[in-house]
């Protein structure tokens, strides 16, 4: 028997509707846009983090939006503006044909929420096929709904983290 907070938080999601990745990156990502919203916002390196980034995605600008966020976020966008406006004096005009596309050679990090969502989705593939083993998640997983297509391939094709892990035959 394995005993994680990963592992808790698969067995949880096996006993409730949907796709049991999509639940967890899901939550993943709420608990991190709600900590963004009440407290991360005035964070000088989160902030940092989202001037790199141009700010959040569309979608998760809107559901930090519909958080009741809109303060935290005119107080981080009036950062990333301010500082694309001083760039754009400071490049004279000459980039006008592509404002807010980055300078040659620098690369826009991506969305802070994506990034967390993408690294918390790799961390739970690899917690369900480190859990898929022991017999009494087995049985769970299989009174689940399981995992949609996209995350069932993800699960399929994601490179393990170690050599010794163990898969069930098929």
């Amino acid at each position: 028997m394995q005993s994680s907070w990963d592992f808790e938080r698969l067995s949880e999601a096996c006993n409730k509707a949907g796709c049991i990745l999509c639940r967890l990156t899901g939550e993943t990502t709420r608990r991190y846009l709600e900590t963004f919203k009440d407290e991360m916002f005035t964070d000088v390196n989160v902030r940092a983090k989202l001037r790199s980034s141009r700010g959040f995605c569309n979608t998760h600008t809107w559901q930090l939006v519909q958080m009741g966020a809109s303060l935290s976020l005119a107080q981080a966008y009036r950062d990333i503006i301010t500082d694309e406006i001083e760039q754009l004096e400071k490049d004279g005009g000459r980039r006008r044909q592509r404002w807010f596309h980055p300078k040659n050679g620098e690369e826009l990090s991506p969305c802070p929420a994506c990034q967390q969502s993408n690294e918390a989705l790799t961390r739970f593939v690899f917690s369900l096929r480190q859990s898929l083993p022991d017999s009494s998640f087995y049985t769970l997983f299989l009174s689940s709904h399981g995992l949609c297509l996209q995350h069932f391939h993800l699960s399929c094709t994601l490179k393990p983290l170690a050599a010794s892990e163990t898969w069930l035959p098929l």
